[in-house]
């Protein structure tokens, strides 16, 4: 990568049919025009440029991958890529802002890991209907989430661990209906929201560094518990900084694998807290209250119970 090789552009001109391109550590010089348009799959480790210059536009790429770039910003002016589903730009620490999502319609998949200078994400994020996966760990300069970003209800994947600045989740994450995993570790986030409750598909959750996990996490693994007891909820929160968390495990029988300790009082032993709460459901609700639960979530959880408590069957309907 410090010692990049010089290729002339012209090196193409009789690839008429090119679809893969792997590049490392490379400088092309010449017009890109020659680059083959049926190309569809890019990787160019250390990208050399500020942008993508107009000439390099491949209308059927279905993947961009330019890691350790020098970009900017992608390009000076938008072009339509219907067919693009995965954009990478890991590692451009030059990266300020990113592009209009609005041009990328079928995007899947989006990765800006460790881009340390980005401050913006476009509010068109909230247009990709097909976005399974987005990773912006890493992205210390951003301090906020576009409110478009919850519109994504086909997006099971978000990753904000190490984006120290970001410091809430909106309620309206309750929008994000697929959503399966969500990891925020060494985040600035101050309160959990009571929302991620209503996210039935919601089976992975680390928030390691973040010090209301007793207060906040514990009862939302509970209320999965209480109201899908056969599904697998898994919440890995190893080496937690306020040492809440080791590691745990719920099984579809609420077994627990690994010792898990809680920072609260009353409550020392989070097997015993769990088989607590499977052998008597109804104590649940002091249970909170020894643990000294007073965000919304609470109330969300406790309407639960008493529901459960009068009609049994209140849940399953």
């Amino acid at each position: 990568m410090t010692n990049s090789i010089c290729l002339s552009k012209e090196a193409f001109k009789n690839m008429t049919k090119l679809k893969l391109l792997q590049l490392a550590g490379v400088q092309l010089n010449g017009e890109f025009k020659h680059v083959s348009r049926y190309l569809r799959w890019m990787s160019w480790h250390g990208f050399p440029l500020r942008h993508t210059p107009i000439d390099c536009y491949q209308p059927n790429i279905i993947s961009i991958e330019l890691e350790n770039s020098k970009l900017r910003v992608l390009w000076k002016r938008s072009l339509l890529l219907k067919q693009l589903k995965i954009l990478n730009l890991s590692h451009s620490h030059d990266l300020i802002k990113t592009p209009d999502f609005s041009y990328l319609p079928n995007l899947e998949k989006l990765v800006l890991k460790d881009c340390t200078e980005l401050s913006l994400i476009s509010y068109t994020i909230g247009t990709l209907k097909n976005i399974l996966h987005i990773n912006i760990e890493g992205c210390t300069n951003l301090s906020v989430l576009p409110r478009s970003i919850y519109k994504l209800t086909s997006l099971e994947t978000l990753l904000l661990s190490g984006c120290s600045k970001i410091d809430k989740l909106e309620e309206d994450v309750e929008q994000m209906e697929s959503l399966a995993v969500l990891k925020a570790d060494n985040t600035a986030i101050a309160q959990v929201p009571g929302a991620l409750a209503r996210l039935r598909n919601l089976g992975h959750i680390s928030l390691c560094g973040y010090e209301g996990l007793a207060r906040d996490v514990i009862p939302l693994i509970m209320f999965w518990l209480w109201t899908s007891p056969n599904n697998m909820l898994s919440s890995v929160m190893q080496k937690c900084s306020s040492n809440v968390f080791t590691y745990a495990n719920w099984g579809p029988q609420l077994q627990i694998k690994g010792d898990v300790s809680l920072d609260t009082g009353n409550v020392s032993n989070c097997n015993e807290l769990v088989m607590h709460i499977s052998e008597s459901k109804s104590s649940l609700n002091s249970l909170l209250t020894q643990m000294g639960v007073d965000n919304s979530f609470t109330e969300i959880l406790q309407k639960t119970i008493s529901q459960q408590m009068h009609d049994p069957d209140a849940l399953s309907a």
